[in-house]
């Protein structure tokens, strides 16, 4: 009785011949992947080439809302390019020529589906270090980070609701139609094996100039 109830109670055993199946599969899917990384980079350079190494910008629109002029443009940098350094040293320039000794920046952006609002304060150099890490995060990958410019006399709580705010879905007009903002920059970055594509949308002064003209020819220096 004994030695039936021990036979009983052993595992089942797998059917015969499956552990030699699963090793020739192995040995047969080793050289396809040997084979199948260099032919992927291969592939992968191939496409790099043919994309080549210029800077494309497209989509250039110069538009009027309320009081500002509105620059939208679709930005595709190669990926052997560092983009994120041109971004940020073209919105340093921007900044020093439009924002005020008065002036605060801020960041606003969605994350694990809230909003975050961060002020930077007046210095142009922690707006340019602060984009700079944010242009570089995987995590802000297809969302929309908005830069803004405020007089420091103005509180900007008064006209957002960071939490509940979302640059994606028209929290960027409203804020343009209800607060005095010195500049606005709405940026949302797109990455892939061959490029690296921003959207741009920024909103100036209408009395600007040619400053709006002068950041998209720069996004596109070499």
């Amino acid at each position: 009785m004994e030695r039936e109830r021990e036979s009983s109670e052993k595992p089942p055993q797998p059917p015969e011949g499956s552990a030699n199946s699963g090793c020739l599969r192995l040995i047969l899917a080793g050289p396809i992947l040997v084979l199948g990384a260099p032919l992927v980079a291969a592939m992968r350079s191939l496409a790099r080439w043919r994309r080549g190494r210029e800077i494309r910008v497209r989509d250039v629109r110069d538009e009027k809302f309320g009081r500002y002029r509105c620059f939208h443009s679709v930005v595709d940098y190669p990926s052997s390019c560092e983009s994120c350094s041109q971004l940020t040293s073209a919105l340093a320039v921007l900044s020093s020529s439009l924002s005020h000794s008065s002036d605060n920046h801020y960041l606003l952006y969605r994350e694990s589906e809230a909003g975050i609002l961060l002020g930077l304060g007046p210095s142009i150099q922690d707006l340019a270090e602060r984009f700079l890490i944010m242009c570089r995060k995987s995590s802000i990958e297809g969302r929309s980070l908005l830069w803004l410019s405020l007089d420091r006399s103005r509180y900007i709580g008064e006209y957002l609701e960071a939490e509940k705010c979302d640059p994606d879905a028209g929290d960027t007009d409203r804020l343009l139609g209800e607060a005095p903002l010195n500049w606005a920059l709405r940026i949302r970055r797109k990455r892939s094996s061959v490029s690296t594509r921003y959207e741009i949308h920024l909103h100036l002064p209408a009395e600007s100039g040619t400053y709006g003209e002068d950041f998209i020819r720069q996004l596109e220096a070499t």
